[in-house]
């Protein structure tokens, strides 16, 4: 993993103190980057489930449409 790029963000009060609280003696999180960087992370892990549900459904609709069309195939051939 590299860090090679940097990013300002312009946080609210109410924001940033949340940020705050979240970091330095006594927190999970040493900065607040790697605070924020955990929550893009597990941000992430949220979605990729979401993908792959959408690939399985549109996979379950393909699959159903070529089916429907096949058996009206067969039905017009009779």
């Amino acid at each position: 993993m590299t860090m090679s790029r940097f990013h300002k963000l312009t946080l609210t009060d109410e924001l940033l103190a949340f940020v705050n609280d979240n970091c330095g003696d006594g927190t999970l999180y040493a900065t607040p980057s790697e605070f924020v960087r955990d929550l893009l992370r597990q941000r992430k892990l949220q979605m990729e489930p979401a993908h792959v549900r959408d690939a399985i459904l549109e996979g379950i609709r393909t699959r159903s449409n070529f089916d429907y069309l096949h058996s009206m195939a067969i039905c017009a051939r009779c």
